[in-house]
């Protein structure tokens, strides 16, 4: 078995450097392809109009459904299982395509949309809302083949309403309450920074001065919009990454411990169980 020390990241394909959309492959055999599981280095949203299927994201296997979008966060590690039969869009894009607003401390879609904490990987859409997304995607295709003056900047704007437009929907999904809240913002500003700087900083008191509020005030927002404490969001956060590296590679788990910011490989073991209720080498066998 070869050393494989890094979990493949995928960059965008030539000749675009920042946003792409493209139609969905028909048929997917990943085997054929020779594709395995990866990161991608951009967001990436899948609208699936119609067919069927099976993907993996991180270690949640989701069978693909018409009329739904699947949303793929940079670094999340991702899989086609199968595909038959499929017609949709692929749209990927790095951050900085963006136009700042849609990044906005009022809303930041990396907070939302693309968290690795997100409990929508998928947002069926509603019959009364599918044609003002298939005009929206259908817009964006013909854009990029026509490639005419403005192309860059009108993408940029069709991308923000596109995002826009996916965000309500995944609060009227979610009746999400945070939106408009000061306490809500800064929660969000967290689970940002928490992305940031999960490999290097454990402790919530990094975290609180970076939101320039004090520990306890952090725990209690982060009790109040996800029902846990802050250490358990870093936490969380930290073993989310240390399953990926057991899955995807063969690094040891003192390479790991090492590589996510512990100085004592045991000390990674007791946090990882706690955590995963398993310790990280039973937890590699069961997943291998």
């Amino acid at each position: 078995m070869s050393a494989q020390t890094q979990i493949p990241t995928i960059d965008l394909e030539d000749g675009f450097s920042s946003f792409l959309i493209r139609p969905l492959m028909r048929n997917v055999d990943p085997k054929a392809m020779q594709e395995p599981p990866h990161r991608h280095n951009y967001q990436e949203l899948m609208w699936v109009k119609s067919g069927s299927g099976k993907h993996l994201i991180d270690d949640v296997e989701l069978t693909i459904k018409p009329l739904t979008f699947y949303l793929i966060p940079k670094g999340q590690i991702h899989y086609f299982i199968e595909g038959t039969e499929l017609n949709g869009f692929l749209v990927r894009f790095s951050d900085d395509f963006l136009l700042d607003s849609v990044g906005s401390l009022a809303w930041n879609y990396r907070q939302t949309l693309f968290s690795h904490f997100t409990l929508h990987r998928s947002l069926e859409i509603a019959s009364a809302d599918i044609r003002r997304y298939e005009g929206l995607l259908l817009r964006m295709w013909q854009e990029q083949q026509d490639h005419n003056f403005g192309y860059e900047a009108l993408q940029r704007h069709l991308l923000s309403i596109l995002l826009i437009q996916l965000e309500r929907s995944r609060q009227a999904v979610a009746q999400d309450t945070t939106r408009l809240s000061r306490e809500g913002i800064l929660y969000k500003d967290f689970l940002d920074c928490l992305e940031m700087h999960y490999r290097a900083e454990h402790s919530v008191g990094f975290y609180a001065d970076q939101m320039g509020i004090s520990p306890r005030k952090l725990t209690q927002l982060c009790r109040q919009y996800a029902g846990r404490t802050a250490k358990q969001l870093v936490q969380d956060r930290i073993i989310l990454e240390a399953q990926r590296f057991l899955q995807h590679t063969n690094l040891s788990v003192k390479e790991i411990s090492y590589r996510l910011g512990f100085r004592d490989p045991a000390y990674f073991s007791k946090a990882f169980k706690l955590v995963a209720g398993v310790a990280p080498q039973s937890y590699e066998t069961n997943i291998k």
